[in-house]
């Protein structure tokens, strides 16, 4: 089986508000440490 992404985030859905800012906060330091070795930007998965 091929993988298909660089990195997957999972993440709880309770407390929508908290977590809708962890989540973007986090994702975005993720994304900014990993994109030098990305192929292209889809490489992270974030589950919605």
């Amino acid at each position: 089986m091929a993988i298909r992404y660089g990195c997957f985030f999972s993440y709880a859905h309770g407390r929508y508000e908290l977590m809708n800012r962890f989540k973007t906060a986090l994702s975005d330091a993720i994304r900014c440490y990993l994109e030098p070795y990305f192929d292209n930007e889809n490489e992270l998965f974030i589950d919605t």
